[in-house]
């Protein structure tokens, strides 16, 4: 990418790199870790022309391995957790997709060392 004087980095971090969470050190750590990565190598690389960004997703609506004899628990809990977020529903995997792609566009030129929520604002 420096040799070619463009490029594009898109990395993913959960929220809780934001927020923090009970019983989730390793998750949280790592989450946050890559934020601050993604801030330094936005400005290591700038005068490159890559950016760096991230995109940190609430609770997007995925597949889930749910494990036999918890799917009532299961539900009711991400029942609760919907009704929390202002827009009433899950994010779907190609709304953070979508983001993703603009972030790798010429578009997005000046938009590095960023961490970008998609959680229909829950986080705000």
């Amino acid at each position: 990418m420096k040799a070619g004087g463009w490029g594009r980095i898109v990395n993913l971090a959960g929220v809780s790199g934001q927020t923090g969470g009970v019983n989730r050190v390793a998750v949280v750590t790592s989450n946050s870790g890559l934020i601050g990565l993604t801030k330094s190598l936005a400005m290591e690389f700038a005068a490159h022309g890559i950016t760096c960004n991230t995109i940190s997703p609430g609770l997007i609506d995925t597949h889930r391995v749910i494990p036999d004899g918890q799917a009532e628990t299961a539900h009711a809990y991400y029942a609760e957790e919907t009704a929390k977020i202002p827009l009433g529903r899950l994010g779907e995997e190609d709304e953070v997709a979508a983001l993703a792609a603009y972030l790798c566009t010429d578009e997005a030129a000046y938009v590095t060392g960023q961490t970008l929520n998609i959680n229909g604002g829950l986080y705000v």
